[in-house]
C-alpha cells in the first residue's frame, strides 16, 4: 500500500486523523492526505494533496491552509504560483471578523511564497469592498515594491 493518499473528504476529518493513521502517515504507508474538500466534499476547485513535514526547518504555525497542526505533526501543502482562499477555509458561513482573519493569513502565505496571484471569492470582493481597496491594496503594493 506504499505511496498512496490517504483520503479525506473534509478538513475536519483531517484535523481528526486517528493515531494509527497518524502512525501510517509517520512510517511512509501513506505518501499523504488527500484533502477533497474544505467543508464538504468538493467545495473546492479540485482536491490538494498534505505531505508530512519534516520537524526541521519548521514549516510555521497552522494557518488553515498551507499548514495544519493535527496532534503531533504538521501536514503542509504547497500552492504554486496560485493562493485561492477557499483552501484556507474562507465561507460566506463565516463571520466578517473570520473572513477577515483569513484573507490576512491567504495575503501573508502569498507575500512569503511569492505567489503569483491571490484569488478570493466573487463575494467576499463585493462585501468587503472597502476592506480589500485599502488593506489588500497596502500589501499587494508591499510586494510589488
Amino acid at each position: 500500500m506504499a505511496n498512496q493518499f490517504l483520503v479525506k473528504e473534509t478538513m475536519a476529518a483531517i484535523r481528526g486523523l486517528s493515531a494509527a493513521e497518524i502512525t501510517a502517515l509517520q512510517n511512509g504507508t501513506y505518501e499523504g492526505v488527500q484533502l477533497l474538500g474544505y467543508y464538504q466534499k468538493g467545495d473546492t476547485l479540485v482536491p490538494i494533496v498534505y505531505y508530512l513535514a519534516p520537524s526541521t526547518p519548521d514549516p510555521g504555525p497552522d494557518d488553515g491552509g498551507s499548514v495544519i497542526i493535527v496532534s503531533s505533526i504538521k501536514l503542509v501543502h504547497q500552492f504554486v504560483g496560485h493562493v485561492d482562499a477557499v483552501y484556507f477555509g474562507m465561507s460566506q458561513s463565516k463571520s466578517s471578523s473570520e473572513n477577515k482573519t483569513i484573507a490576512q493569513k491567504v495575503i501573508n502565505y502569498a507575500a512569503i511564497n511569492e505567489a503569483k496571484s491571490v484569488n478570493f471569492p466573487k463575494w467576499f470582493r463585493v462585501v468587503y469592498s472597502d476592506y480589500t481597496k485599502s488593506t489588500f491594496a497596502k500589501h499587494i503594493e508591499a510586494l510589488i515594491q
